[in-house]
């Protein structure tokens, strides 16, 4: 245990110096090693634990099948520490209809749980594209941007679920996609038809 592995000296005369028996350590190692096999972590979940002696939380994301206050204790039972809400789905109201049901079930069962609310809001999509297949986006080539979400698309029209997104932007705007992968720099913008002209970066 981060002694080195060299042959203890035998006398502790003052010719010799003093020694180290590594065996004990090696020894000390092994026991130590058998009691943590041994360790019983059963009862470390459910409502008798204490927040201070789990360190690692157990983070669950509630949907349209965990909702319900008797789902919600059934999970806080099973170790749930954290809930998390994700606000890509689901209207203002919605969530706080899960909040209060999630308040319900603590109170219940005597079983505190955190929230984790994920703000990123809705995601913006892309329409479908003509053929099923994947486009190739080529730097600096320009591509059409439609709010007409019945398009199928193409590698010069792609359709976009955010119906104000033409009143949205303006020339010289950078619109990314794909988590950032992917970078339009916005061209062009015609409200009326809903669409705007961009250049992939």
């Amino acid at each position: 245990m981060g002694i080195p592995r060299q042959s203890p000296r035998t006398s502790s005369g003052p010719e010799h110096g003093s020694y180290v028996d590594l065996t004990k350590f090696e020894v000390q190692e092994k026991h130590i090693l058998e009691n943590l096999s041994s360790l019983n972590l059963s009862n470390l979940t459910g409502e008798g634990v204490s927040d201070s002696r789990c360190k690692t939380k157990i983070i669950c994301t509630l949907g349209p099948v965990s909702r319900d206050v008797p789902k919600l204790e059934e999970m806080l039972r099973a170790g749930m520490n954290i809930a998390r809400f994700n606000f890509s789905h689901g209207t203002h109201e919605y969530h706080q209809e899960t909040l209060d049901a999630l308040r319900h079930a603590c109170t219940n069962t005597g079983i505190r749980c955190g929230v984790l609310l994920d703000t990123k809001g809705p995601e913006i999509r892309t329409g479908m594209l003509a053929g099923g297949g994947p486009v190739l986006l080529e730097k600096d080539s320009e591509i059409t941007l439609t709010t007409d979400y019945e398009v199928k698309g193409d590698a010069k029209l792609v359709a976009v679920s955010y119906a104000s997104l033409a009143k949205d932007v303006a020339p010289g705007s950078q619109i990314l996609c794909a988590d950032g992968s992917i970078t339009f720099t916005v061209i062009s913008c015609d409200v009326k038809a809903g669409t705007v002209q961009v250049r992939c970066e």
